[in-house]
């Protein structure tokens, strides 16, 4: 019988947050909205990914491993803010990484 082993170092929220900051993403009031609307869209894209890095997580727990792409769902989000996917997709890994402090396997 496995052990089932819990990633998640903090709570939910914490980790979503720590993603979207080691991504790049920055905490923004209303009127980014009218002074650089390509700054919000890009810190939308990271929001979506960071609170997705959960699911990231679960993958990681249930098989061991780190989810391929495909697993995750990566077609389903916008990799514009790190030039295309095969940039942004490690760059997603790394922040994950971080937000737990540690690498995974």
């Amino acid at each position: 019988m496995t052990r089932r082993v819990d990633l998640l170092p903090t709570t939910a929220d914490e980790f979503v947050n720590a993603v979207y900051v080691a991504l790049g993403g920055q905490y923004y009031d209303d009127e980014l909205y009218t002074t650089d609307p390509e700054a919000v869209a890009r810190y939308d894209e990271l929001s979506k990914l960071a609170a997705r890095s959960i699911y990231y997580l679960q993958i990681a727990e249930a098989t061991e491993r780190q989810p391929e792409p495909a697993e995750f769902g990566v077609k389903h989000y916008e990799w514009n803010w790190a030039g295309g996917l095969e940039r942004g997709w490690p760059l997603l890994k790394q922040a994950i990484n971080q937000a737990i402090g540690r690498a995974l396997t």
